[in-house]
C-alpha cells in the first residue's frame, strides 16, 4: 500500500471490468467502515454496487495512524457517493469513517448512502444520520423492489451512466492535458480552478490522472489522452527538477514529439534556468497569478476550437453542469453546477429538473431537502404530463407514471419525517400522486399489450402496500398486493420461466407478512409460496430455486413456532430446510453456502431446542452443533477470511452460553476454552484488539461458570484473568464490580481497584447520551462503587477503598450538579468524609484535611436550603475530626476553630430538639475544647477561655 508522500494516492480500488488501467471516466463510489466491520462486509457490497451500476469502488483496507488527512480530504472530495455498512460498532465506537469522512462527505454536498446491517439501530440512526434514509437487504415488509433493484435505482439517479458519460464527453469545446506530479495534487486543482474561472474556458475539458494507482499499465491511457487533447498544461513547482521523474522522462518529450502547445504555469517559485536546462525548448512560464494572460495564451492555443459556441443551450448547460458536479473531465465545482442545472431546469429543460429533484432527495451537490425535491419533481412530473397529452404513447404514458410515483415516494418521505409518532402517521394516507399512477398505468395496460404498464402496476402496488403496512393498515395493502399477484400469475403462466414463478411465490410471502390474519390464513398465504417454489425446483431443477425453497422452509418453520405454536410442523420445515441446504452447498461448492448451512445449523440448534420443546433428542443439539463447526472450519481453511476465522470462535462462544444456561457447565466450560485457543490462535489475522475484547469476555464467562459451581479459587483466577486484557469497556468494568460484589470476592475489587477504576471512572464521566441516561449511569456507577469501597476498607484494603471513593467522588460530583437534590450532595459529602478517615488511617494528615473539608463544605450547603437536624450532625462530626487531626499534630488554634464550629452546628440541632442525647453532643464538642485550652496554657488561661467559651454559648442562646 502507497504510504503517505508518495507520488500515489493510497486509496485501492476495484472495478467490474478487468482492465490493465484505470478506466477514468466510470463513476467514484467510496466505502468507508468500521475497521472491524471492512473484512464483514466489503466483498459482498463491493460486489452489489458493480452488479448496480459501472463504477470503481475506493477503499483503504489498512488504515494506519498516520494518514496524511489532508491529501486524503483531496482524495474524498473527487468521490461521487460514499457508501457505508452500519452497525452499533460504526456509531459507538471511535473511528475514521464515522468521525471524519461521513462529516467530510455531507458537508460536500457528496451524496451518503448507508447500508443497515444490523437490526434495533434506528433511534441511534436518527441520532448519528438525521434524516437520511437507509437501505437494507433484509426489508422488514415485503417489496416487489429487491434490494438489487432498489441499489440500483439509487445508483443510477446519483452516478452518471455510461450513455449519458458520453454525452458529457462530446459537449466540451476542447480538451486540455493537464500534467503535474502527485504530490503537487493541490497545485493541480487550483490550476484547473484558474483556468476555469474564466466564462470562456468554461467548456473546455482538462484530463488529469488524479486516481491513477500502484501497479497499473497506465502509459496506454496517458498516451492516448494526450493524443487527443489541444494543449499540454504544465503545473510548475519545484518537483519538476527532481531527477527522473515521469513528466521529465515521459510525458513533457511526448507532447513535443506530438506537437501540442505546451503553457507552463508557475504555481510555486521555481528556478527557471534550471526548468529551460531540463526541459529543452520549454516556453516562457506563466505566473498563476496572471489570470488575463493564461486564458488569452490558452485561447490563442485553442484557435481551432470554437469556444462556448453553445454555451446558452440549456441541454449543453446541463451536461456541462453534470460534468461539474461528477467530476467528469474538469475539477468537482458543485456550485457552477448546481447553478448550469438549475439554469437549464428554469429554462424548461425536463432531465435537468428530474436531476435536481434526483440531488436534492439524496444530497448530491446540495444540501439534502426533501422540500426543494418536491418542487422540482413536481415540475419534471408537469412536463411528463404535458408530453403524454400531446401523443398519449404507451412511452410517455409509461414515463409521466414513473414521474407520479417518484412524486408521491418524495412526499411519503416527508409526511414520514414531519410526523412525531407513530399515531400522527398512522392517520395520514399515502401520498395521492401513487394512486394517480396506478389509475394511468390501468388504463395504459388496457390499452396497450406490451406488459410494461402491467409490471409497472405490480411495482407500484408493492410500493403503495409498503406505505399501508407501515400505517398499519394490512387491508388496504392487502388489496392491492392481490392485484399484483393476479397480474403476476398471468405474466408466469404466460412465460413460464424462473423468475416470473418466483416472483408468483414472492407476492404469497408478502400477503402472508399481513400480521392482520391469524395464524391459519397466514399458513395458507405461505403455503401457496412454498408449492410454488417446490413447483420451480421440480421443474427448473436450478440452485436458485433450490435456495429459495429452503428460504421459504425457513419461513414457514418461524411461523409455525411463533404465531401457531406449532412444535412439531416447525421441527419438519427446519429439517426440510436443512437437508436442501445441505444438497445446496454439497451441488454448489460454495464457501457463502456453506457459510448460511453452518449458521442456520448454530439458529436451530438454539432456537428449537431453547425452547423446551421436546420433540427432538438432546444429542441432536451436539451433533447439529459438531457438523456446524465442521462446516465453519472448513471455510476458515479454505478462505482465510477474517470473518470466517471469527466465526468458528463465536460458535464455541455461542455454545458455552447455551449450554451455561442449561446448567451444564461442564461443556460451557470446554467451549469456552476453546473459544480462548481459537481467538489466540487468528489473533495475528483477525487482529489483537478485536481477539483481546473476546478473550476477556471467554474469561470472565469461564468465571461465572466456576463461581456457579461454588469452585471460588478457579473463579477469582479467571476474573483476574479477564482484568488483565488491554481491551475493556465501561460495561466491562461494571459487570466485574458486581460479580466481585455479588460473591464477596474482595481480592479482585482491590485488583480492579489498582488498575483500572481510574479509567472506569474516566469512561462513566464522559457518558454520551440525554442528560437523564447519563444522570441514571453516574448514579448506578456511585451506588455500586460505595458498596465496593465498604468491602475493601472491611478487609483492610484500604489503598483499594481510596482509589475507589475517588472515583465515586469525581462522578458524584457530576451527578450533584446535573440533579439538584438533597440526597446527592449528602452522598458527595460523606464520600469525602469515608476518603478523609481512610487518608488518616493511612496517616496522610494534610489529605486527609482536605477530604474533611470537602465533606464539611459540602454538607453545610445543604443547612440554608432543607434545615436538617442530620446535615448539621454530619457537619459538626466532619469539624471534629479536622479539629483532631489539628490538635495531634501542634495546631491547636486551628483544632479550636473546627470545634467551635461543631459546637455552634450541635447547638442549633440542640435549640430545634432539646434532648439529653442533644445535649451530651454539644457537651462532647465543650471537652474537646477544653483538652485544647489546658495544651495551650495552664490553669488561669484555661479558666479565662472556659470562661469566654460558656459566653459565646449564652450569646449563640440569645441569638
Amino acid at each position: 500500500m502507497q504510504k503517505v508522500g508518495a507520488d500515489m494516492s493510497d486509496l485501492k480500488y476495484r472495478e467490474l471490468k478487468n482492465v490493465g488501467y484505470k478506466n477514468k471516466d466510470t463513476p467514484k463510489v467510496y466505502f468507508c467502515a468500521h475497521p472491524r466491520d471492512f473484512a464483514i462486509y466489503f466483498n459482498e457490497i463491493k460486489e452489489d454496487i458493480l452488479a448496480g451500476h459501472n463504477c470503481s469502488v475506493w477503499y483503504d483496507d489498512e488504515p494506519s495512524d498516520g494518514i496524511d488527512m489532508e491529501m486524503r480530504f483531496a482524495d474524498l472530495a473527487g468521490m461521487n457517493l460514499f457508501v457505508v455498512p452500519v452497525t452499533a460498532k460504526l456509531m459507538t465506537e471511535p473511528n475514521l469513517a464515522m468521525d471524519s469522512e461521513i462529516p467530510f462527505a455531507r458537508e460536500h454536498n457528496i451524496p451518503v448512502l448507508p447500508l443497515m446491517q444490523e437490526d434495533s439501530l434506528d433511534e441511534l440512526f436518527s441520532k448519528k444520520f438525521g434524516n437520511l434514509q437507509y437501505l437494507e437487504k433484509t426489508a422488514r415488509y415485503a417489496n416487489a423492489l429487491s434490494f438489487a433493484g432498489k441499489l440500483k435505482k439509487y445508483l443510477s439517479s446519483v452516478l452518471v451512466g455510461d450513455e449519458l458519460n458520453k454525452k458529457i464527453k462530446e459537449a466540451f469545446d476542447a480538451y486540455i492535458f493537464l500534467s503535474y506530479r502527485k504530490k503537487d495534487r493541490k497545485y493541480a486543482q487550483q490550476l484547473m480552478q484558474i483556468i476555469h474561472e474564466n466564462d470562456i474556458l468554461r467548456d473546455v475539458a482538462i484530463w488529469y490522472d488524479e486516481f491513477l494507482t500502484p501497479g497499473e499499465d497506465y502509459n496506454v491511457n496517458i498516451a492516448a489522452s494526450l493524443k487527443k487533447s489541444n494543449i499540454f498544461a504544465l503545473a510548475v513547482t519545484p518537483s519538476l527538477l527532481e531527477e527522473g521523474n515521469y513528466i521529465m522522462t515521459t510525458e513533457f518529450p511526448d507532447a513535443k514529439k506530438e506537437g501540442k502547445p505546451i503553457i507552463p504555469v508557475e504555481l510555486v517559485e521555481t528556478d527557471r534556468e534550471k526548468l529551460a536546462r531540463v526541459y529543452e525548448d520549454i516556453p516562457e512560464c506563466i505566473g498563476a497569478e496572471e489570470r488575463e494572460k493564461l486564458a488569452n495564451r490558452i485561447a490563442a492555443a485553442l484557435c481551432g476550437a470554437t469556444l462556448c459556441g453553445r454555451a446558452s443551450m440549456p441541454e449543453h448547460k446541463f451536461l456541462i453542469g453534470l460534468a461539474y458536479l461528477g467530476g467528469i473531465d474538469v475539477e468537482t465545482n458543485q456550485s457552477r453546477a448546481v447553478s448550469l442545472i438549475l439554469e437549464a431546469a428554469e429554462s424548461g429543460f425536463a432531465p435537468a429538473a428530474e436531476k435536481l429533484a434526483a440531488m436534492y432527495r439524496t444530497g448530491d451537490g446540495v444540501k439534502h431537502d426533501l422540500y426543494k425535491a418536491s418542487r422540482w419533481q413536481s415540475a419534471y412530473t408537469e412536463f411528463c404530463r404535458q408530453k403524454y397529452g400531446s401523443g398519449q404513447s404507451e412511452e410517455d404514458g409509461l414515463e409521466y407514471a414513473e414521474a407520479l410515483a417518484v412524486l408521491g415516494d418524495v412526499k411519503e418521505a416527508i409526511v414520514s419525517a414531519e410526523c412525531r409518532d407513530m399515531a400522527s402517521f398512522s392517520s395520514t394516507e399515502p401520498p395521492q400522486e401513487c394512486f394517480e399512477a396506478l389509475g394511468l398505468l390501468r388504463a395504459l395496460a388496457g390499452e396497450f399489450s406490451s406488459g410494461a404498464a402491467k409490471r409497472k402496476i405490480v411495482s407500484v402496488c408493492y410500493a403503495v402496500a409498503d406505505m399501508y403496512f407501515l400505517r398499519r393498515d394490512e387491508g388496504s395493502a392487502e388489496t392491492l398486493l392481490l392485484e399484483a399477484l393476479e397480474i403476476l400469475k398471468g405474466f408466469a403462466r404466460e412465460q413460464r420461466n424462473e423468475e416470473t414463478v418466483y416472483d408468483v411465490a414472492e407476492c404469497y410471502k408478502a400477503l402472508a407478512h399481513n400480521r392482520r390474519y391469524g395464524f391459519e390464513i397466514i399458513m395458507k398465504f405461505l403455503s401457496e409460496a412454498l408449492r410454488v417454489y417446490e413447483f420451480a425446483y421440480d421443474l427448473f431443477g436450478t440452485a436458485e430455486a433450490a435456495r429459495k425453497l429452503a428460504e421459504c422452509y425457513d419461513e414457514a418453520k418461524f411461523v409455525c413456532a411463533e404465531m401457531g405454536f406449532k412444535k412439531k410442523e416447525a421441527w419438519e420445515y427446519a429439517q426440510k430446510c436443512l437437508n436442501l441446504m445441505e444438497k445446496i452447498s454439497a451441488e454448489s461448492g460454495f464457501t457463502e453456502d456453506k457459510r448460511k448451512l453452518a449458521n442456520k445449523y448454530i439458529s436451530y440448534s438454539g432456537f428449537l431446542f431453547d425452547n423446551n420443546w421436546g420433540i427432538v433428542e438432546e444429542d441432536v443439539r451436539g451433533a447439529n452443533y459438531k457438523r456446524a463447526e465442521e462446516l465453519l472450519k472448513e471455510v476458515a481453511e479454505k478462505t482465510g477470511e477474517v470473518k470466517d476465522l471469527a466465526a468458528v470462535a463465536e460458535l464455541y462462544s455461542d455454545c458455552a452460553k447455551i449450554y451455561e444456561s442449561l446448567g451444564d457447565y461442564a461443556v460451557a466450560e470446554d467451549f469456552l476454552l476453546r473459544c480462548v485457543n481459537a481467538y489466540k490462535e487468528f489473533k495475528d489475522k483477525i487482529g489483537a484488539e478485536e481477539c483481546e475484547e473476546k478473550i476477556c469476555h471467554a474469561y470472565f464467562g469461564l468465571a461465572d461458570i466456576y463461581a456457579a459451581q461454588g469452585r471460588d479459587g478457579e473463579a477469582k483466577a479467571y476474573y483476574m484473568l479477564s482484568l488483565g486484557t488491554k481491551k475493556r469497556s465501561k460495561y466491562f468494568y461494571g459487570n466485574f464490580i458486581s460479580r466481585c460484589l455479588e460473591r464477596g470476592y474482595a481480592e479482585c475489587l482491590e485488583a480492579v481497584a489498582k488498575d483500572g477504576y481510574a479509567e472506569y471512572t474516566a469512561l462513566v464521566q464522559n457518558e454520551s447520551g440525554r442528560m437523564r441516561a447519563k444522570a441514571s449511569a453516574w448514579s448506578d456507577f456511585t451506588n455500586t462503587g460505595l458498596r465496593a469501597a465498604e468491602l475493601c476498607r472491611k478487609n483492610g484494603m484500604n489503598a483499594a477503598a481510596i482509589a475507589v471513593y475517588e472515583g465515586c467522588g469525581a462522578v458524584c460530583a457530576l451527578l450533584e450538579k446535573a440533579v439538584k437534590n438533597r440526597d446527592n450532595t449528602f452522598v458527595l459529602a460523606k464520600i469525602f468524609c469515608s476518603l478523609g478517615e481512610l487518608y488518616e488511617c493511612e496517616g496522610a494528615a494534610e489529605k486527609a484535611l482536605e477530604a474533611f473539608h470537602a465533606a464539611a463544605e459540602t454538607a453545610e450547603r445543604l443547612i440554608p436550603e432543607y434545615d436538617e437536624a442530620e446535615d448539621r450532625e454530619y457537619a459538626a462530626y466532619v469539624y471534629l475530626r479536622r479539629g483532631r487531626i489539628y490538635e495531634n499534630t501542634g495546631a491547636l488554634e486551628s483544632a479550636e476553630e473546627q470545634y467551635l464550629r461543631a459546637l455552634k452546628l450541635r447547638m442549633e440541632v440542640y435549640m430545634k430538639e432539646s434532648t439529653q442525647e442533644k445535649q451530651a453532643a454539644m457537651t462532647d464538642c465543650t471537652r474537646y475544647l477544653i483538652s485544647v485550652y489546658s495544651k495551650q496554657g495552664g490553669i488561669f488561661f484555661r479558666i479565662k477561655k472556659s470562661a469566654s467559651l460558656y459566653k459565646t454559648i449564652n450569646k449563640w442562646f440569645k441569638a
